[in-house]
């Protein structure tokens, strides 16, 4: 599962979808539907996380962070510390596929 698919399950919880969530947050059209492509910034992460009132690391592994281990831990940080350029040579290092990067990390319980 990967990030999209886990917001709109919270959404679906909630009676709510996508559409509804971006104008809410104020993104633009699309925003987070994108994100199955490209890695979304952690100030977006974290407007979504409140406002489903889930952690970000959920949004990200669907692990909550007291779930991983310490190594797990560790990358995720540095992972979201690193800037988009940063993270996409890490993701083509561990040969996940661009379209793909976020349903495997969040399957292996790697950042995203």
């Amino acid at each position: 599962m990967n990030v999209v698919e886990r917001i709109q399950i919270k959404l679906k919880e909630k009676g709510l979808n996508i559409k509804i969530l971006e104008k809410e947050l104020n993104f633009g059209n699309g925003t987070i539907r994108r994100w199955d492509s490209n890695s979304p910034s952690c100030d977006k992460i974290e407007k979504v996380a409140n406002y489903l009132n889930v952690s970000m690391d959920w949004i990200i592994t669907g692990k909550e962070y007291n779930e991983l281990n310490e190594e797990e831990r560790e990358l995720l940080e540095a992972y979201q510390r690193a800037d988009a350029g940063t993270q996409k040579s890490i993701r083509k290092l561990l040969d996940i596929p661009e379209n793909q990067s976020k349903s495997s990390d969040s399957q292996n319980g790697k950042a995203v």
